[in-house]
């Protein structure tokens, strides 16, 4: 159990100041910021895709909503947002435009997206928790069914019972069921 003194500060006179005095300190100092008067919030938050836990430091103050920078949208989960939308690799989802919902805003000359309606967009599901700030992402269907869709196997070779070379590219636009086995 933690002491509660030990997460106070102390002030000159040696005396200790509550959580309230700490949150009025906290209020007026990002009220005097520059980046708050453009509605960015700079708590940190935590964005979880995949493996990735991505630190965020800035955020668009918005009591629903995740809104992340272009750098950290690609930190998050690898899109990068181009004119044509937000872009992974050959895929690329609109966010401008007639949207239902606004997904792109530029705040002090830096573009923000709302990384939570650009899932709901794609139908990707998260879940969000208020204190701490975490935002856990599930796995995009689009990229999903754009991988099986398109994937196709490295060639490789082998030797077969014979001896003979066996070339995976030798079977390309046939169907080729591949069995392995491994002792360990």
């Amino acid at each position: 159990m933690r002491s509660s003194t030990k997460w106070r500060l102390s002030d000159r006179a040696g005396g200790w100041l509550g959580w309230a005095s700490v949150g009025m300190l906290l209020a007026v100092c990002l009220s005097t910021s520059p980046l708050s008067a453009q509605g960015v919030d700079e708590s940190e938050k935590i964005a979880l895709y995949l493996d990735r836990v991505v630190a965020l430091e800035r955020t668009l103050a918005d009591p629903t909503d995740l809104w992340v920078t272009k750098a950290d949208l690609e930190r998050v989960n690898d899109f990068v947002l181009k004119p044509e939308g937000a872009c992974l690799g050959s895929l690329c989802i609109p966010v401008a435009g007639d949207s239902r919902e606004t997904l792109l805003v530029e705040r002090g000359g830096e573009s923000w997206l709302n990384l939570t309606g650009f899932a709901r967009k794609v139908g990707q599901e998260f879940v969000a928790e208020s204190d701490p700030a975490v935002w856990s992402f599930g796995p995009i269907p689009a990229v999903r069914s754009a991988l099986t869709k398109t994937a196709i196997a490295p060639d490789f070779a082998l030797e077969n019972r014979d001896g003979e070379t066996v070339r995976l590219s030798d079977h390309r636009g046939k169907k080729v069921l591949i069995l392995t086995w491994a002792s360990w």
